[in-house]
């Protein structure tokens, strides 16, 4: 029976393109005073959990433009390691909660899916960003089983400083989200 779940809840976070684990997703706390246009401008994906719609992926980075409705424009970019192809996908993220406004939700043209969340957890602006998300895949009486994925983003390729990195990964573990699945983004040899 387990086997038979398990391997439902790994076909399920594929298709969420998030790494499944048991347990409900986590109300964590949030960049407090979160400001948006600060925010914005382009981050570089340093550390990610697997996600299947990265597959290949290099030279990650997100472009983050505030609208005038106050909603952010989301651009992704990556790179094919094997191809070489560029990727590029345009979304839109907006906090349906002006009272949370760290707690984001973001959808993208191509996705028949529903918005995902998109959480800060934490971010200087000018370095790093932790990012999270979480969606509940079975909410039962009995089982309850969960796909996250996690970002670590930095404002340029090389990185942000190991003394954030080690900041940024204490910050994780301290609220009880896993580090060990975290996968370094590579960033070089990448075209502007």
């Amino acid at each position: 029976m387990s086997v038979v779940l398990l391997s439902v809840l790994a076909l399920v976070a594929c298709t969420q393109a998030q790494v499944p684990s048991f347990g409900a997703c986590p109300d964590l706390p949030v960049k407090t005073n979160f400001n948006a246009k600060k925010y914005t401008g382009i981050w570089y994906e340093y550390e990610r959990y697997f996600a299947i719609f990265e597959l290949f992926g290099t030279c990650t980075y997100a472009n983050y433009t505030l609208k005038p409705n106050g909603r952010i424009d989301v651009v992704n970019t990556g790179v094919n390691r094997f191809t070489g192809n560029a990727n590029r996908v345009h979304g839109e993220a907006y906090a349906p909660d002006a009272s949370e406004p760290a707690k984001l939700l973001v959808s993208f043209d191509q996705s028949p899916a529903k918005p995902g969340p998109y959480w800060v957890l934490d971010t200087d602006y000018r370095n790093y960003s932790i990012v999270y998300s979480c969606v509940d895949l079975v909410d039962t009486s009995w089982i309850k089983a969960k796909a996250e994925i996690v970002w670590i983003l930095a404002r340029s390729r090389a990185g942000p400083s190991a003394s954030l990195v080690q900041k940024a990964e204490g910050k994780l573990k301290n609220l009880g989200v896993s580090t060990i699945p975290l996968l370094k983004t590579r960033q070089t040899n990448c075209s502007n």
